[in-house]
């Protein structure tokens, strides 16, 4: 590299009038580009070309060469690139955000670049004497790499692995260095990247996934996604939720209709164009937006208004427009209040999640957060009751978020159980499969027949409607015929006990 870029930046051009001809045609050009919008690039090339000119009609004796502005010619090409830079930082790159006016981002930007080319032009004057003492001090000076890659050691395994010899060391002599405030100071700030290092990605959306309880039905669910989908559409920075209870028809996807998945898509931080760049809108002297209707606004009295980018004036000279609050400031904030607003009575927390690392989050732990604990027992009831009381205690940990730490609710699904009395049947000629068979049919469904719809074929079954299934005393009016004459039917209550139960 250092060869291509002596061959590429040394080479000259000695032909005055390939010069002349050169420097006029990037004039040219400059200009061209002045007159279709491109002021950066059309700037630096105008000036570069008149530099170039002025070089070759403008010669400087060499006692004049000291005078200011000779010298300030000399550099000419220089300073443009450097000042082109600066501008094309400051403009795009917005270091102190869009909400601060170009000045001061050109200003950041100018100090930036003034510090590096600072640090390049001492190491420059000042070369020589640091070459004579590493050189004389060799020993001295192979201690600075030696310090950054034990540094750099550190912050990849660890402060506890690197060091770890050194607390073994003063175990021997009973110190235990581990309990010193230096100690768990360093191993807290330095505690490694671990194995994988993979910084999440910025989807543009969540994934809320919480749970209700187990025994909640299908009706209250599909109230409680359309209660979670309203609250969710409130928060002004969202643009979009689609909330979807229980799963599809697949046995790679077995959800409860206890789960609920809630899709959210938040506006970006500013209004965007259609090819994703940051728009400019006009505004009045105070700063205030002016909308298509005429009126005035300022930023918080717009976003409570619903305005949106049809209802702005694009101006090149304008202001960003932001679609957060001002107390909204990275995407941590949104989830924030989406955890504020989904507080509903039965209904768990959720982890923050986003819906592609949701996905691979669930196929690397099996669960549907990046972190948890996995408890065994001998029973339900047990597991249940340890993940209460460990959930309890998360709760306390000063570095979890108490909204994030919860104990999924394994049991609590209602069950009916019906015994069938046996000396109850016997006496109207009836037998156990008789009674179970009406049931089944009474309740879960019997299928008559198939119909045939193209290629796929689908049972139709007869069972009772769900007014006369829906409860206990509705099932007990369930009527079971007799085998033997007469005929009678008996409702079912007269010869099945109910019992209720919770698993």
């Amino acid at each position: 590299m250092p060869t291509l870029a002596h061959i590429f930046f040394g080479f000259k051009i000695k032909d005055k009038r390939f010069l002349k001809w050169g420097n006029g045609l990037l004039m040219v050009i400059g200009l061209a580009a002045l007159i279709f919008g491109h002021i950066w690039g059309g700037v630096v090339l105008f000036l570069f070309g008149a530099v170039g000119l002025v070089k070759l009609f403008y010669t400087v004796d060499e006692q004049e060469s000291t005078i200011w502005y000779n010298r300030l010619l000399k550099h000419a090409e220089l300073i443009i690139a450097v000042l082109a830079v600066v501008w094309l930082l400051a403009t795009y790159w917005l270091p102190l955000g869009p909400g601060k006016s170009t000045l001061l981002n050109i200003i950041f930007v100018a100090v930036l670049v003034g510090l590096i080319l600072g640090f390049f032009t001492v190491l420059e004057r000042f070369y020589r004497p640091i070459l004579r003492w590493t050189l004389a001090h060799k020993a001295k000076f192979m201690l600075i790499p030696l310090v950054l890659i034990m540094f750099g050691m550190t912050i990849w395994l660890g402060f506890n692995t690197v060091f770890g010899f050194v607390a073994k060391g003063f175990d021997q002599v009973g110190w235990n260095v581990r309990t010193s405030k230096v100690w768990s100071t360093m191993a807290h700030g330095l505690p490694g990247i671990g194995k994988e290092f993979m910084p999440s990605l910025d989807e543009g959306s969540f994934l809320l996934m919480p749970t209700s309880m187990p025994h909640s039905g299908v009706e209250y669910n599909r109230k409680v996604v359309g209660q979670l989908d309203m609250l969710l559409t409130n928060i002004p920075e969202v643009a979009l939720t689609v909330g979807k209870v229980g799963r599809v028809e697949s046995a790679l996807d077995p959800a409860p209709v206890s789960m609920f998945e809630n899709v959210i898509n938040y506006k970006p931080e500013y209004i965007l164009n259609d090819r994703g760049h940051r728009m400019r809108f006009k505004t009045d002297d105070e700063d205030r937006f002016i909308t298509v209707d005429g009126d005035t606004l300022d930023h918080e009295t717009a976003l409570g208004n619903g305005v949106g980018r049809s209802d702005l004036i694009p101006d090149s000279r304008g202001l960003y427009f932001r679609n957060w609050r001002s107390h909204i400031q990275s995407p941590d904030d949104i989830w924030d209040e989406i955890v504020k607003v989904v507080k509903i009575p039965g209904v768990t927390s959720a982890p923050k999640l986003q819906p592609i690392e949701t996905r691979l989050v669930m196929l690397q732990t099996g669960m549907r957060a990046p972190m948890g604990i996995k408890v065994y027992g001998p029973d339900l009831k047990t597991i249940e009751g340890f993940g209460m009381q460990l959930e309890g205690i998360l709760k306390e940990v000063p570095s979890v978020k108490a909204e994030a730490a919860f104990a999924d609710r394994v049991i609590g699904k209602p069950y009916l159980h019906l015994n069938i009395n046996r000396d109850a049947i016997s006496r109207y000629g009836l037998n156990v499969e008789d009674v179970q068979q009406t049931i089944e049919t009474a309740i879960g469904g019997m299928a008559i027949t198939s119909t045939v719809e193209g290629r796929e074929r689908f049972p139709v079954r007869v069972r009772y409607p769900r007014e006369l299934r829906e409860d206990p005393e509705s099932l007990g009016k369930i009527l079971v015929p007799t085998p033997v004459a007469p005929r009678y039917l008996w409702p079912s209550w007269s010869i099945l006990n109910t019992c209720k139960d919770r698993k």
